[in-house]
């Protein structure tokens, strides 16, 4: 683990509570349920965290409490997105038990008969059911072949079953299968492959069609390191001396998707328990009772999940920990309670957040309209700037529009015709967009459409209504700056490391910076005083090429930050 930034903050401003953008329970329930995060979050020096809570199939409560994103203040929500951890093995189990149904997955059969890749080993044969139970013998994490492991992610742009066995194939086992009891990640990549074998389905293509688009749930998908940062992905974190640090991007997670290599929002963990609870992810009702018979009495562990009581009723639940997240699910099939918590920091006791707001979610009753999940399609942006007809002054225009909820990105397109038959399209992530080179004397057009690809796997809107604007005629041309007579940001030292100076030529006073990354994502913003130059401090902000601004002009630099 490599720390990369120290945060130095008072918590009882970095665990402000941020209101629940959905409450289904009374004022009173709800003050519980937010003192009783924020007391944890206090205690466990926590960053950042969201909760969601089930009551009788219901979801009641989400909410996001701390920061995503403690350096520039963003706030967690009920749609920040954390990396799973091993919660994701419950969904891997709910696969090989949908199989299982169907008869083409035996849980007594040898994984081998399914995926002769992984070798025979002397202590015995390896069956399914020792998978779903941690009691194959297969090591966590141990004698596995590291080389292999970094060098997974930069092959692969999705999850790949069995080249992800030659991470841990080559070692040895550590006890005859079905003796004993070692919670195992990479018993749960094998069950993956056999669930691919068993189904003739890439594991990918399975748990979007049989989980995530069965239950609607919004955000489920497999983390791709190449595709970062998703749509409010929260920053990880871990404590050192009880003060928490930023942690640096580790080797990625794709190479074990089945036991740990998912990334959502608690939204999605809700819909999940629901789901498994209320009978929608399989034919029978006695699978779920299956699921949660204790199979490994050294560790209470059914298939998949591990088994507990609660006031009586028995429980299923599992939790997750890893670089950047600590998380836990726990659901009471009977009453149909559950919650959900996720954190963004690495030793975060979620499990005991989640165990007691089990206790006080008995109490709290449902309020209110029922839950509303995103949209599957984004609305028009509404364009603001230049007004309709406006004349712009100089060859360069800024394309201002109005922030569409749930949208990653925007298209932006601009033409001479009204048809946009020769438009130039641009992608950003901003609401704004600098087009620069304008004919002066013409008379432009211009749209925007919004779209998440990470949403349902791809969702996008209409495009907005045609804006129209013209560059001013060049018989004028001579009164307003071009492009020409203004100078560049001059930017030192570039490349740069830490603080760096940057100076405006002909601009007075300067209200703000903002660094953005070279698709249009704004990294930081500075509010600064005076004139230029200003100083800037870059720490804590990973390397690579940034596109720096004052705000109110249309010049940019870029800046390369090592």
């Amino acid at each position: 683990m490599r720390v990369a930034v120290l945060i130095v903050v008072s918590f009882g401003i970095a665990t402000g509570i941020v209101r629940a953008q959905y409450v289904g329970i009374d004022a009173a329930g709800a003050a519980q349920v937010e003192e009783t995060v924020a007391d944890w979050m206090q205690r466990s020096r926590t960053v950042g965290c969201s909760v969601g809570l089930v009551k009788a199939g219901r979801i009641v409560y989400l909410n996001g409490f701390g920061y995503r994103d403690l350096v520039l203040r963003i706030p967690a929500t009920e749609y920040t997105m954390y990396r799973t951890a091993s919660v994701a093995k419950p969904f891997t189990a709910v696969l090989a038990l949908q199989l299982a149904e169907e008869q083409r997955l035996q849980l007594a059969a040898d994984v081998r008969t399914l995926v002769p890749e992984y070798p025979a080993k002397p202590q015995g044969m390896i069956k399914i059911g020792h998978l779903l139970t941690h009691r194959s013998g297969i090591r966590n994490y141990d004698e596995l072949d590291s080389t292999a492991m970094r060098a997974y992610e930069p092959a692969h742009r999705a999850y790949n079953a069995l080249d992800a066995l030659s991470i841990f194939r080559n070692g040895s086992l550590s006890f005859v299968p079905g003796t004993s009891y070692q919670y195992s990640t990479f018993g749960f990549n094998l069950l993956g492959a056999a669930i691919e074998r068993a189904s003739g389905v890439p594991y990918q293509e399975l748990l979007e069609t049989r989980i995530r688009r069965r239950l609607a749930l919004p955000y489920l998908q497999p983390e791709v390191a190449v595709l970062r940062p998703y749509p409010g992905e929260a920053k990880g974190y871990h404590l050192l001396s009880n003060t928490p640090y930023e942690t640096k991007d580790d080797v990625g997670i794709l190479y074990k998707v089945p036991g740990g290599g998912l990334i959502c929002t608690v939204v999605d963990l809700c819909g999940f328990m629901n789901g498994l609870m209320g009978g929608r992810l399989y034919d029978s009702a006695g699978t779920l009772e299956i699921m949660g018979t204790v199979m490994s009495p050294e560790a209470s562990m059914g298939l998949g999940m591990f088994v507990a009581s609660h006031n009586g009723n028995r429980t299923l639940h599992h939790a997750g920990g890893q670089l950047k997240t600590s998380t836990y699910i726990i659901c009471e099939p009977a009453t149909g309670n559950g919650v959900a918590v996720m954190t963004n920091t690495l030793q975060a006791p979620a499990t005991a957040l989640g165990n007691t707001l089990l206790d006080l979610l008995a109490s709290l009753q449902p309020e209110g309209p029922e839950y509303t999940p995103p949209p599957d399609t984004l609305p028009a942006p509404l364009l603001h700037l230049p007004a309709q007809d406006d004349i712009v002054q100089t060859s360069t225009a800024r394309l201002q529009w109005g922030d569409v909820a749930f949208a990653d990105r925007y298209i932006v397109q601009i033409d001479t015709t009204a048809q946009f038959t020769v438009a130039r399209s641009d992608t950003v992530r901003t609401t704004e967009s600098l087009r620069a080179s304008l004919r002066l004397g013409a008379t432009y057009h211009w749209r925007v459409k919004a779209l998440n690809p990470f949403l349902y796997r791809g969702v996008q809107g209409a495009w907005s209504n045609t804006g129209r604007f013209r560059a001013a005629d060049p018989t004028h041309a001579e009164q307003f700056p071009t492009e020409a007579d203004v100078e560049w940001p001059r930017v030192f030292p570039n490349p740069a490391r830490g603080l760096i100076t940057v100076e405006i030529p002909q601009h007075g006073h300067v209200g703000a910076f903002t660094l953005s990354t070279i698709d249009g994502r704004i990294t930081r913003r500075w509010h600064v005083e005076g004139s230029s130059p200003q100083q800037l401090d870059l720490h804590g902000i990973a390397p690579g090429y940034y596109i720096i601004r004052a705000e109110g002009s249309t010049r940019w630099a870029g800046v390369l930050l090592r």
